[in-house]
């Protein structure tokens, strides 16, 4: 999966971001499960965020290690298009 480049704010990381992607969050979800497809992030989105709260719930200390809110789900889905 190819990173969308383009202009982030340095915020984020600098102005491409982190590794090529807008932030550390989305840079995860891109490397780990590798979308190539809209449906395949929307996938993905859904089981993450169910993983995610039901962890979460029970343990902060993994809400402490990623930001989920952080994710860049359009980023990703512009860079699965482009594949």
């Amino acid at each position: 999966m190819t990173p969308p480049l383009g202009g982030w704010s340095m915020s984020e990381g600098g102005p491409r971001g982190y590794n090529g992607w807008p932030n550390r969050e989305t840079w995860l979800v891109g490397l780990h499960y590798n979308p190539e497809s809209k449906e395949d992030v929307l996938m993905i989105k859904d089981f993450l965020e169910e993983e995610y709260y039901n962890i979460c719930d029970s343990h902060v200390f993994f809400g402490d290690m990623i930001d989920f809110n952080a994710i860049d789900w359009r980023r990703l889905e512009a860079s699965a298009e482009e594949d």
